[in-house]
């Protein structure tokens, strides 16, 4: 008898569970219809949160993007012509942005092959196998690809972000909300949102490389893809300055696997 009611009471959760997630999901989603619904009175958070609602949710983003492992062809393009290669990206995520691990490994066809890594604390490079310096160009470019993508955007809330509505622009036909999004450590970035997806299509911001002119950068996304209950550009490319330094295509992605800390300890 007692087994009997301990089945029933479990059933019961189950399904009262089901119910309430069920309500919550109904929720968000109205909320999400009406927002798109009604561009003219929405405000910077309300674009910035439902950016994460269309990416999957801030509870899948935190369930399933823990870690993951992508793998690309890049194409760099030279003043002697492109250079072709693949690109694995590995990625552990922390508490802020900033402090992910990452490692990314670029194999160019029949040249060099290079390691950069982050563990937390200390960003390391090999050349070929070999452990070198990295050069501060290289360092900061890493950097500003932990605190500068899209994905920042959803975590904005996590990382102590402050986000700013600059209107609206159109930018190859395609309408976006203009997000200034502030930084914890004061550096800005600008997020081009679409207004039909609430995908982000571009975002901005300025590095000093060398010397005190700064480079500014643009990174765009393409080809947006459901991979794991999460939305994710297929295609990036990225400028400098207005001029293409990097072409990025996905060709698989994998989220919430067996990742070991140590492979961003080293080479």
């Amino acid at each position: 008898m007692f087994l009997i009611k301990a089945r029933t009471l479990l059933s019961f959760a189950v399904c009262l569970t089901l119910s309430l997630s069920a309500v919550t999901y109904a929720n968000q989603k109205d909320k999400a219809k009406k927002v798109q619904n009604d561009q003219k009175s929405l405000t910077a958070e309300t674009i910035a949160e439902t950016a994460v609602y269309f990416y999957g949710g801030r509870a899948a983003l935190n369930t399933v993007r823990v870690n993951g492992v992508e793998r690309a062809n890049v194409t760099l393009p030279t003043p002697n012509g492109d250079l072709q290669g693949q690109l694995t990206t590995r990625f552990v995520r922390k508490d802020k942005s900033w402090l992910d691990f990452k490692r990314i490994d670029l194999v160019l066809q029949g040249s060099d092959s290079l390691s950069l890594g982050f563990n937390g604390v200390k960003l390391w490079s090999t050349l070929n196998g070999l452990p070198i310096e990295p050069r501060p160009e290289q360092a900061k470019t890493f950097q500003a690809s932990l605190m500068h993508s899209y994905s920042a955007l959803l975590r904005y809330r996590e990382d102590g972000s402050k986000v700013e509505l600059k209107g609206q622009q159109t930018i190859r036909g395609l309408d976006c909300h203009v997000l200034l999004m502030t930084h914890e450590d004061g550096s800005t970035t600008t997020f081009f949102v679409s207004t039909k997806t609430f995908h982000v299509l571009h975002a901005e911001y300025e590095l000093k490389l060398t010397g005190d002119t700064p480079t500014k950068f643009r990174v765009s996304y393409y080809d947006y893809k459901p991979i794991q209950s999460t939305w994710v550009p297929m295609r990036t490319e990225v400028y400098e300055n207005g001029r293409l330094s990097q072409r990025i295509v996905t060709t698989s992605i994998n989220f919430n696997i067996v990742l070991e800390d140590d492979v961003f300890n080293h080479g």
